[in-house]
């Protein structure tokens, strides 16, 4: 029986599907993972798949809207207790509460399928716990990485309008100089920002990248070592002040992050 329901963060996922393989995609072996907690979490997979028959979602203006594809994660464990409580996956604010079971000779899984393609825009934090019970908490200290995402065959994407996902990665080429790759959106703009001392100092201008989404950057010389460097998404009209402590504001996402060795500094 599919079931539906809405989440905290509006995500809608369900669950029932007969999901097909990804044939032609490309192949990228499951996550390992050493987690932390009672939940011996031992890997993790996404994908995007095909879902047949289409998932069949209800708006709330009454009508119904058939999504033909989706995002699939499979969580793999030693075993997940059947509990009265459903099994979550905290993806930062996004929460995934939905699941099907599935199983091999070796492992119990769970599978989520998911649509927002915002989930996939950065690393997130990765936790599984029972529906608010702290003593089943458990997370991966490596973060959920949307670049491990096995996308369908090109032709497939653009028949299904599977959208092309917003990110960023940062790499450091020397003490001085950082270069990395770029997918955003219009109207929301990228910058870099700096960690020196207990503050960031943001770049004044949005970061330029060439046809491709590449750029490379030289550092910019504070009165202090960088400590850590930083690629931001904001949204259309953020104000960016030079220096800021404390939290991001409202909007912004971190991409992705690095830390500066001591060595560099």
């Amino acid at each position: 029986m599919l079931q539906q329901k809405t989440m905290k963060t509006g995500l809608v996922v369900a669950l029932g599907f007969l999901l097909s393989a990804s044939v032609g995609a490309q192949e990228i072996p499951p996550a390992e993972v050493a987690s932390v907690g009672p939940l011996k979490i031992s890997s993790w997979e996404l994908r995007e798949v095909l879902l047949d028959p289409p998932h069949r979602e209800l708006q709330e203006d009454g009508t119904a809207r058939l999504r033909s594809w989706g995002y699939q994660l499979t969580v793999r464990a030693e075993t997940f207790p059947v509990r009265a409580l459903d099994p979550q996956v905290h993806l930062d604010e996004h929460v995934l509460v939905h699941y099907e079971w599935c199983n091999d000779e070796s492992t119990s899984c769970i599978v989520y399928t998911f649509w927002d393609p915002e989930i996939l825009r950065s690393e997130r934090r990765f936790t599984v716990i029972y529906a608010g019970d702290e003593r089943t908490r458990t997370v991966l200290p490596k973060p959920f990485d949307p670049e491990r995402l096995v996308r369908l065959p090109d032709d497939v994407r653009r028949t299904e309008g599977i959208p092309e996902l917003e990110g960023g990665r940062l790499e450091m080429l020397g003490p001085d100089r950082w270069t990395g790759s770029l997918r955003l959106k219009a109207p929301a703009t990228a910058r870099l920002a700096w960690r020196v001392g207990d503050g960031w100092r943001i770049d004044a201008s949005p970061l330029a990248r060439d046809e491709v989404g590449r750029f490379e950057v030289p550092a910019p010389s504070f009165d202090g070592p960088v400590q850590a460097v930083a690629l931001l998404r904001l949204p259309a009209g953020a104000a960016v002040p030079a220096r800021l402590t404390g939290a991001w504001p409202k909007g912004w996402e971190v991409l992705d992050r690095k830390s500066v060795p001591a060595r560099d500094r």
